[in-house]
């Protein structure tokens, strides 16, 4: 795992231990607030798709299209989707600046 300025898996993990899951990293940025929403709630265009990753041990949805804007601009996204059940998903967002 790199080491990304200002992140600490450490810290992260004592974060959520004492704090629970109010703040969660990935892509060495924390996502904040969760919202509980259904599919038809989810405030994105288009379709989504799983990525490939979890975060604390849910998959990680977003769209083909955003997925690809963040790749060639080196971006991350600024909601975070992790997918809790079947039509039950956690919409994260992204915390302060560059």
């Amino acid at each position: 795992m790199a080491l990304i300025y200002g992140y600490s898996p450490v810290k992260d993990a004592v974060h959520r231990m004492r704090y629970g899951t109010d703040r969660v990293s990935y892509q060495g940025r924390y996502y904040l607030n969760p919202t509980v929403r259904t599919f038809t709630e989810l405030p994105v265009n288009g379709e989504i798709v799983p990525t490939g990753e979890k975060v604390i041990g849910l998959p990680v949805f977003d769209t083909e299209s955003g997925m690809q804007f963040q790749k060639e601009r080196n971006i991350v996204p600024t909601l975070l989707i992790l997918k809790q059940s079947e039509d039950k998903f956690l919409v994260y967002s992204l915390s302060g600046g560059p």
